[in-house]
């Protein structure tokens, strides 16, 4: 409920009516401080769902908070390049475990395209169990077994997600992540967001925004897909499924069928991934 944000914004203010609120919340609005915001409309939700107040009775004060979006970034802007990936991998920083854990995320990230959420629901929630599962049930070859993990994202839980939402259903990474996951899950600890802030996740001079790691993967396997013996005329939808972009059916294929291909694909161009970002 960004609370502490909530107390910087409203503190003892008196607020009688939405247009009180309007003018506490002007100069966030006149920055663009979409955060600022966010607070305010989720204090007034959290207001109604507990039966602290009625529907009717904050309407309008939503009503005076407007909608900031941000400008969609050009595909110059969220490129990022091999080198800058091992160069902030090499500056993440922190204290005792969390610079360690940090890494792993990091890892997981770029080799598994995964969004910052569903990364962090992983690592929370791996289980090695269901990655054993996960290889009978699509009936993954043991050669591949040995160099890749591939892991039945629909077991994790991320709350407050829609169905609707886009998702993605198999995660796939190189094997050696494995035993940090596992690593961590001995610990007993819980991974939060705060984690991937980049201001307290990397040193200055590798600084970047980790979601861009998701956008280095997708570029990786798009500009190699080709080089792999066999991919289907349309592996481009593919990659799309293996980010979660798309339906677990796209190209007509069942989704067993489509897991199996994806599975197919990454395996032919782990070497070169590998080799590509030197971070395992």
């Amino acid at each position: 409920m960004y609370p502490s944000k909530l107390s910087k914004i409203l503190g003892r203010k008196k607020i009688r009516n939405p247009q009180d609120l309007r003018e506490i919340l002007e100069p966030y609005i006149q920055k663009g401080d979409r955060h600022a915001l966010n607070a305010v409309r989720t204090y007034l939700r959290f207001l109604v769902k507990t039966g602290r107040r009625k529907v009717s009775e904050v309407e309008d004060y939503r009503a005076v908070i407007p909608t900031i979006r941000t400008n969609a970034k050009s595909e110059t802007e969220k490129a990022i390049t091999a080198d800058e990936v091992v160069r902030a991998y090499r500056s993440i920083q922190g204290k005792d475990e969390n610079k360690k854990i940090r890494q792993l995320l990091f890892k997981l990230l770029v080799f598994s395209g995964l969004r910052t959420k569903e990364a962090l629901a992983l690592l929370n929630q791996f289980n090695v169990e269901t990655l054993e599962r996960t290889y009978k049930a699509f009936n993954i070859p043991d050669e591949i077994r040995k160099k890749l993990a591939v892991y039945d994202m629909e077991t994790i839980k991320i709350p407050r997600r829609k169905e609707t939402t886009k998702r993605t259903y198999v995660a796939i990474f190189p094997k050696e992540i494995v035993d940090d996951l596992m690593w961590f899950k001995s610990l007993g600890k819980e991974a939060t967001r705060g984690l991937l802030d980049p201001e307290r996740m990397f040193e200055p001079e590798g600084r970047i925004k980790p979601k861009l790691l998701r956008t280095f993967h997708m570029n990786f396997l798009n500009d190699n897909a080709f080089s792999v013996e066999g991919v289907p005329a349309d592996v481009y939808r593919i990659i799309e499924f293996m980010q979660g972009r798309t339906h677990k059916d796209v190209g007509g294929r069942n989704y067993r069928a489509n897991v199996q291909t994806a599975v197919r694909l990454y395996y032919g161009l782990l070497d070169e991934f590998k080799k590509t970002v030197l971070i395992l």
